[in-house]
């Protein structure tokens, strides 16, 4: 299996800079700056990077009602609201803007917030046509996919839902970093926009994709999850990619429908029967608009790997040994999905730059500290 550098190159991608955007104006990482902010040495607020770095339970511990419910909701004044330099952070990364804009941007960047339309995202008439459905609709505009590339995804792939998501996000993604990049630099910077082209031409041909093109692809969307950053589109700052692919496979499912009649959702939460807690995350589906985009990131890791074994089994019976390698290619996104390791990769890398320009010796062994929190996690989930 390729190394997450090596795809990074091959898809010429570099940590996306945060975007002005409408519906999320704060451009910051807030927890990013926040770790900046209470880990420096020598600065106002500062303590030992292990107290700033809250880690996964910690933060979520203030920020969620029920940290293990795919459904839980907002903790609306978090304890660190309160502390001293809260104020400080909120002139750091919204200055001007209306102080609860920087909590609203890190529910939205920490992947806490939900789907349910009218409430938490917009959803017109002619996108429910176009997705397919109300919910469908709902997921797929939250994780910025155009209905163009919706469907073509879908069609490629039918009912192998975690790939078509991976995919849609992708070139997403491609279509965004021509759009920030002047056309003169796309070749250097390996921008392929032919291959975006041939993907949203809009007949009624399905695009023809080489190898290249989907070891290609991959590559970009497994990079943009490995970075962290937000993208924009049209203005709007987007979700983490990890959560844009998590929404699109839940778009996927609630547009191709179920076997079952039993509703998932009542009145946009989940309907009665079924779990509300951690557990809903090894059913087949969610009620996807009633959940958090980290729940449903939960639930997309377990999708992934359920769909992987139906691929697998396929192949062994078929004999298809191209389809495995097809399955490892597109299944490199999987390691760096966790939804723990989101928030230490973030802690390691704050405290690997603070390290990195900080004299005292103290730094640099926190720095080694958040990357032996983050290696567990990830090799953990590798293990897998």
């Amino acid at each position: 299996m390729k190394s997450l550098a090596r795809l990074a190159l091959l898809a010429g991608i570099l940590p996306l800079p945060a975007f002005a955007a409408l519906e999320h104006p704060v451009t910051a990482d807030v927890y990013r700056e926040m770790l900046r902010l209470r880990g420096t040495p020598g600065t106002t607020h500062a303590v030992p990077f292990s107290e700033a770095a809250l880690g996964t339970s910690g933060l979520l511990a203030q920020m969620l009602q029920d940290p293990a419910s795919p459904y839980s909701e907002l903790v609306l004044a978090p304890a660190f609201t309160n502390d001293v330099w809260w104020p400080e952070l909120a002139d750091r990364v919204a200055e001007g803007l209306p102080f609860d804009a920087t909590l609203q941007s890190m529910q939205w960047q920490l992947g806490l917030t939900k789907a349910r339309p009218g409430i938490d995202v917009d959803v017109s008439a002619e996108q429910v046509r176009a997705f397919r459905g109300r919910e469908a609709a709902a997921s797929a505009v939250k994780a910025g996919i155009s209905p163009q590339v919706f469907t073509t995804a879908l069609d490629r792939h039918a009912s192998r839902i975690s790939i078509a998501a991976k995919e849609a996000v992708a070139v997403m993604l491609l279509g965004e970093q021509m759009a920030a990049n002047p056309r003169d630099r796309w070749e250097a910077m390996n921008i392929r926009g032919n291959l975006h082209a041939r993907y949203t031409v809009g007949s009624n041909r399905l695009p023809v994709l080489s190898d290249e093109d989907d070891e290609y692809l991959m590559s970009l969307v497994t990079a943009a999850i490995a970075s962290g950053t937000m993208s924009v589109a049209d203005g709007v700052q987007q979700l983490p990619a990890a959560y844009r692919v998590a929404r699109a496979a839940a778009a996927y499912r609630d547009a191709t429908g179920y076997v079952s009649s039993r509703p998932l959702c009542a009145a946009d939460a989940p309907a009665p029967g079924h779990s509300r807690g951690s557990d809903a995350l090894a059913e087949p589906a969610l009620c996807f608009v009633a959940a958090t985009d980290r729940g449903v990131l939960g639930w997309y890791r377990e999708e992934i790997h359920r769909e992987h074994e139906r691929l697998r089994n396929q192949a062994a019976r078929s004999g298809n040994h191209d389809k495995t390698g097809l399955l490892t290619l597109l299944g490199i996104a999987l390691p760096v999905l966790d939804v723990a390791a989101l928030v230490e990769a973030a802690e390691l890398s704050v405290a690997t730059e603070i390290a990195e320009t900080s004299a005292q010796a103290d730094a640099a062994i926190e720095a080694d500290a958040a990357a032996a929190r983050s290696s567990r996690l990830i090799c953990g989930v590798r293990a897998r």
